[in-house]
């Protein structure tokens, strides 16, 4: 499953972007991407709805991908630890290689 996610995600989207994740997430759906690509804006609480995507997919035995981090959110991605957690592509296609990679 790949979501591209635009705009900003704040405190007032932050539930619509987990609610989509919970919502397109199929039972034999194992791997998420989130394409940041068109992000232009991310809060602490947009952080927290990502983790929360992060925890459900990993709950399936699956894991969460990011891809086209703009350099400014990748540096606030960095910062509050997320690199550690999720792996980071430079795009959707090489996120997707690497699903293929470890099934």
């Amino acid at each position: 499953m790949i979501l591209a996610i635009s705009g900003r995600v704040d405190a007032q989207t932050a539930s619509e972007l987990e609610s989509v994740c919970q919502q397109w997430l199929l039972p034999d759906d194992r791997n998420l991407i989130l394409d940041f690509s068109g992000l232009q804006y991310i809060s602490s609480s947009g952080l927290g709805s990502i983790l929360a995507a992060g925890k459900e997919v990993e709950a399936r035995g699956g894991r969460l991908l990011l891809c086209g981090l703009p350099e400014r959110i990748r540096s606030i991605f960095v910062f509050t630890g997320f690199e550690s957690l999720f792996p980071f592509f430079e795009d959707c296609n090489a996120a997707l290689a690497d699903c293929v990679e470890k099934k």
